[in-house]
């Protein structure tokens, strides 16, 4: 997977998605934004190893303005590493097909579609229904470094960090963030 370009690449996050699927089993797992596929193909091939479970994977693929990878790109990616039988791709506007999505229950999420605080609370919201006390949240980001990035700034983007520092957050969710760059943030939801 080293010729797959991610953020994730420099601090090797990639087998930590694929330990965490083989350590929790998921059946059911969804990824919101692939880019090229790095750590969907990680997740997919945690499930290969297991020998079950399906990852659904949102993203705007060619039609997302700013950095992206053509859909026939990232599933030659998938094919390559073996794990494509694993994956189904769902073309679309991440918040639409949350809503539209057939699924009752996620064992195992993970979110990267530019994130910052707004648009995870509001995933958060929308998804929160088909969490379990088994669901395994991964998200991009948390880190003071990856809320000071350039576009974050730019375009006065809500803090990852604000999120996860918020109310609502700490109430309902435990949490761990990985700081090396672009860090991710480990969660599960609280049930009393």
């Amino acid at each position: 997977m080293k010729n797959i370009e991610s953020s994730y690449l420099k601090n090797n996050y990639g087998p930590l998605f694929e330990s965490l699927v083989k350590i929790y089993k998921p059946e059911i797992c969804l990824e919101l934004g692939c880019l090229n596929g790095y750590s969907g193909i990680f997740t997919a091939l945690g499930l290969k190893s297991n020998k079950k479970g399906k990852l659904h994977i949102i993203d705007l693929f060619e039609n997302y303005s700013y950095n992206h990878c053509a859909f026939t790109s990232v599933k030659k990616n998938f094919s390559e590493a073996g794990v494509l039988k694993y994956v189904e791709f769902i073309q679309g506007d991440v918040f639409e097909k949350c809503e539209e999505l057939k699924i009752e229950k996620i064992d195992f999420l993970h979110i990267d579609i530019s994130n910052n605080g707004v648009v995870l609370k509001k995933l958060f919201k929308i998804l929160i229904k088909k969490f379990t006390d088994k669901t395994i949240i991964i998200f991009e980001g948390g880190s003071t470094e990856r809320d000071n990035i350039e576009w974050m700034k730019k375009y006065r983007k809500t803090p990852i960090n604000k999120f996860i520092k918020g109310k609502w957050f700490q109430n309902n969710f435990e949490y761990f963030v990985f700081e090396p760059y672009p860090s991710v943030t480990l969660c599960k939801k609280k049930f009393f």
